[in-house]
């Protein structure tokens, strides 16, 4: 049994998937996908990221930090660009570094970092389609 279940660092429910792919045929039959799902969403949106994500959302500034990752819609679909996945890495970094606690809550979201990090670069050394699917 993986780990990650029993520590209760698995996501599950609602949420935003990333799968990778040759293709879409392949990307929708896949099992290698990470969630973004609403308790790591939530536990995010408690830091300092997602108030100046906010801000700079609500005056129209230019994107940074952790906006690409926050701007997704959980309904909707988007292809990542090599760009995209690069800019998720460095996210994912700095996710892994901001949230250090032993509490569960920074534990799943350094869970969900490393893994989302891991697949981005299969992504990029596989030269795989990426693609995040909301609900």
């Amino acid at each position: 049994m993986d780990l990650a279940i029993n520590a209760g660092l698995c996501c599950s429910g609602s949420g935003i998937d990333f799968m990778v792919g040759k293709n879409k045929e392949e990307l929708y039959a896949t099992d290698d996908s990470v969630k973004f799902d609403e308790a790591v969403f939530e536990h995010l949106a408690q830091g300092d990221e997602y108030e100046q994500y906010r801000r700079r959302h609500t005056n129209k500034q230019p994107k940074k930090g952790f906006d690409l990752l926050f701007n997704l819609d959980p309904y909707g679909r988007k292809k990542l660009s090599q760009q995209d996945m690069q800019q998720l890495m460095v996210i994912c970094d700095t996710i892994t570094a901001n949230y250090s606690s032993d509490e569960l809550n920074d534990r799943k979201v350094r869970y969900f970092a490393d893994r989302l990090k891991e697949l981005c670069q299969k992504a990029i050394a596989e030269n795989l389609m990426m693609m995040a699917v909301g609900d």
